[in-house]
């Protein structure tokens, strides 16, 4: 805002004007910019989103494949303990064949 006193000399009401029109072209300068920051912001916002929606997946992803590698060690250790059992059983199954075929002798 500019304030004019009277009595006014072409000269300064020139300056005046001049100032005027500069500082109006200014405030379209700031808005044309500020208007391409906002749009610059959507898109890093549309962008940060978009990234984040991958990062949920892959973290989904990941959780399942976690979920079936400790399946897959749950169910080898149940196998490794079952062979243990089975051999230790067929030992024992040997023992018994072996004195069985001992006893008509005794």
């Amino acid at each position: 805002m500019t304030v004019l006193e009277r009595p006014l000399s072409r000269e300064a009401l020139n300056i005046t004007l001049e100032a005027a029109a500069r500082n109006r072209a200014w405030q379209y300068v700031v808005k044309e910019q500020m208007l391409s920051l906002e749009l610059q912001n959507n898109q890093l916002e549309d962008k940060v989103r978009e990234r984040t929606r991958a990062l949920h997946a892959e973290t989904d992803e990941r959780k399942r494949y976690e979920g079936a590698l400790n399946e897959a060690r749950r169910l080898e250790a149940i196998g490794r303990l079952t062979a243990g059992v089975a051999h230790d059983f067929n030992n024992l199954l040997q023992v018994i064949a072996g004195a069985c075929e001992l006893l008509p002798y005794a």
